[in-house]
């Protein structure tokens, strides 16, 4: 085991000692009796659900734009008399 990695697995065991506990945790939501503070856990829990779906659409998106794309390329190509054997 390198040098690095002894020191980043001492690094993260003693930050995992010193935290503390957070109040955004959604697990800890009920006990929070302010209304506005559920809307917050219910808003950011949508966003992360969203995500996931937003991320590999977009990308799905533009693969399959490249992919048309090209096609469209290889149809309208017409092969010069060199190409042509």
């Amino acid at each position: 085991m390198t040098d690095l990695c002894r020191l980043m697995i001492m690094a993260t065991i003693t930050w995992m000692a010193f935290v503390t506990p957070v109040w955004g945790c959604p697990n800890c939501g009920d006990a929070l009796s302010e209304a506005g503070m559920a809307r917050g856990f219910l808003a950011s829990l949508a966003v992360l659900l969203m995500l996931p779906a937003v991320l590999f659409g977009g990308w799905g998106w533009v693969f399959w734009k490249q992919a048309r794309r090209y096609q469209n390329e290889d149809q309208n190509h017409v092969p010069s008399s060199s190409e042509v054997i």
